[in-house]
């Protein structure tokens, strides 16, 4: 069994994620297990050492990892040195990290993609983490399993009725002793204040015909009702309600046992997160997906090709601008576009030894492109969107 300890996820203006690996290393992709500690945890809590190698051993990819203002730091990750960090924390930023998280194993920038199948996401939670878990899969289609160990069924009673409300609010902060190292744990009041209701109904249907040996034909259908309310002194009163159609479809050609051609439509809508309302009256983006791939696999390689454009309204995109707390800040910004290719490869030279190579060229443009600057309206036409680079 390999075990990695004490990994490093670095991210911009955000403080970073530690993280451990616990895996069987083997030629084969396996599901991928992301385990959320609870309230005054830490991935190296108790037993969960030992129930990461009973899943490795099982056949997955087990990961664990301290959520970024638990208290603990890179250099101590069991206790907790960063009362500061512990103070600000709140639901928000554990969600982001989570989503952050999945967003990196995910990516090529993760070195154990080629032992992770992307298909298949489990989620674990426990006592809090398992309330933060179970409200992340409610949004995020990439997991496809959850497990709840404990958890937390109702945030709404948790936040509102630990401790006295009014004396929290004026004093701006309240103490909960931890039981294990006898330290006075700061809540600043902003914890309440980010608190929201956020309801998600989410319908889903699915098909997969085989129109002959070589032509398949699938399609997804889904439906959500999101409603989110809040009355933050960051956020204002927020009352909102969307209605999401999201159909999806494709056809899939196998001229070869080892290789496939596709073609897929995708329509996807995405609400706001807080952090859009706290800097703004955001709108829910849409999006139009086409894609156009070839895959090849033998033993020896995987091969990927991927054409794609996509076409989006309301695009929810990075300015560059950071808010009064230094993260960073998103707008709607209209008419935009994706086009590009992207190709990625696993090559194997011996039983041990792989070659990852991976590229993206693409065009990533808002068009008729207009914002405010000192009460007045300019129109900048064509421009490049923030943060998107056209090589990677």
């Amino acid at each position: 069994m390999t075990t990695k300890k004490n990994l490093i996820l670095e991210r911009t203006h955000k403080k970073p994620i530690l993280w451990d690996a616990f895996y069987v290393a083997t030629d084969t992709q396996k599901p991928l297990v992301i385990f959320c500690h609870g309230y005054k945890g830490f991935k190296d809590w108790g037993a969960w050492d030992l129930v990461a190698q009973k899943f490795a051993e099982a056949g997955l990819f087990f990961v664990k990892f301290n959520f970024s203002h638990n208290g603990g730091t890179m250099e101590q990750p069991i206790d907790f040195p960063d009362l500061d960090a512990f103070a600000e924390n709140n639901y928000s930023k554990e969600l982001e990290d989570l989503e952050d998280f999945i967003d990196f194993l995910h990516s090529t920038s993760n070195s154990f993609q080629a032992e992770i199948d992307p298909n298949q996401l489990i989620v674990i939670g426990h006592s809090r983490g398992g309330g933060i878990a179970t409200i992340k899969a409610s949004e995020d289609d990439r997991i496809t399993k959850l497990i709840s160990w404990a958890g937390v069924s109702d945030f709404g009673s948790r936040t509102a009725t630990s401790g006295e409300l009014e004396q929290w609010k004026k004093e701006g902060v309240k103490y909960v002793e931890n039981g294990r190292t006898k330290q006075q744990m700061p809540h600043h009041y902003q914890f309440y204040e980010d608190f929201a209701n956020k309801s998600d109904l989410n319908v889903f249907a699915k098909v997969d015909y085989a129109l002959t040996e070589k032509w398949r034909l699938y399609g997804d259908l889904q439906y959500r009702n999101v409603q989110y309310s809040a009355d933050g002194d960051d956020t204002g009163i927020v009352d909102d309600t969307f209605d999401f159609f999201n159909p999806k479809t494709g056809i899939t050609y196998l001229p070869s046992l080892r290789s496939s051609i596709y073609f897929s439509y995708a329509r996807a809508n995405r609400e706001p997160n807080r952090s859009d309302y706290e800097d703004g009256s955001p709108r829910p983006e849409k999006l139009n997906d086409f894609e156009l791939g070839w895959r090849y696999k033998s033993r020896a390689a995987k091969l990927n090709l991927n054409a794609y454009y996509m076409k989006y309204k309301d695009q929810l995109v990075l300015t560059g601008a950071l808010n009064d707390v230094g993260a960073p800040v998103r707008e709607n910004s209209g008419d935009s576009y994706r086009l590009g290719v992207e190709a990625d490869a696993v090559l194997k030279i011996t039983d041990k030894w792989f070659v990852r190579p991976n590229l993206t060229l693409s065009l990533n443009k808002n068009e008729d492109f207009k914002f405010e600057r000192d009460g007045v309206l300019q129109e900048l036409g064509e421009t490049n969107i923030a943060f998107s680079p056209n090589v990677i």
